[in-house]
C-alpha cells in the first residue's frame, strides 16, 4: 500500500521521463528539410546534398577519403564544370574537420538543397515552450514552505532544492 506523497513523487519522476523525452523528439523534428534542386540555381555557400556516380565516389574514397555517394555540405565554390564541396571528413564527437572536395558537374547523379520548413520549425518552438513551461510550473509548485512554528512570523524555507535536469541525446 502506497501513501499519497509516494504517489504524487511516482507521478513526478513519470513527467520528468517524460520531460526526458521533449528535447529527443524535438532535434528528431528539425528546422529543415532536403528538396530536390538543380545544379545552376544553388547558390555559393548554400547547403546541399549531391549524389555522385559510384565511380566518382571510388575516385573520392581514393583521393580524399570520403566515403560513400552521398556528400552532404556547403557549395564552396563553381568553377566552370567543377564544384568544389565543403564537407566533413573527420568527425570529433558534436564536430568535425572540414575539406574541399572538387567533383566534376558530370559525376553528379542528384543535387537536394536545404530549406527551412516552416511546420517543423513551429512544432519545435511549441515544444521548446511546453517543457519550459511544465519545468517551471513544476519547480514553482510547492517549493517554498513556511518555517514550521506556526507563527509565520519567520522567513521562507526552501522544501527542496531548485533544479532542472536537461537530457541532451548525443548522436
Amino acid at each position: 500500500m502506497m501513501n499519497l506523497r509516494g504517489q504524487r513523487f511516482l507521478r513526478r519522476l513519470r513527467m520528468r521521463a517524460r520531460l526526458g523525452l521533449a528535447p529527443a523528439v524535438a532535434l528528431q523534428v528539425g528546422c529543415y528539410r532536403y528538396v530536390p534542386a538543380d545544379l545552376a540555381a544553388v547558390p555559393v555557400g548554400g547547403h546541399i546534398r549531391v549524389v555522385v556516380s559510384s565511380t566518382a565516389a571510388q575516385q573520392l574514397q581514393q583521393t580524399y577519403g570520403v566515403a560513400g555517394t552521398v556528400l552532404d555540405g556547403r557549395l564552396a565554390a563553381r568553377d566552370g564544370d567543377v564544384l568544389t564541396l565543403f564537407v566533413p571528413s573527420v568527425p570529433l564527437g558534436t564536430h568535425a574537420l572540414y575539406q574541399e572536395v572538387p567533383v566534376a558537374a558530370a559525376d553528379v547523379v542528384s543535387v537536394d538543397m536545404r530549406k527551412v520548413d516552416a511546420f517543423r520549425t513551429g512544432a519545435l518552438a511549441v515544444a521548446g515552450a511546453a517543457a519550459a513551461t511544465v519545468i517551471a510550473a513544476g519547480a514553482l509548485k510547492g517549493a517554498t514552505g513556511g518555517t514550521g512554528s506556526g507563527t509565520g512570523g519567520g522567513p521562507t524555507e526552501s522544501v527542496r532544492p531548485w533544479t532542472v535536469r536537461v537530457t541532451i541525446p548525443v548522436p
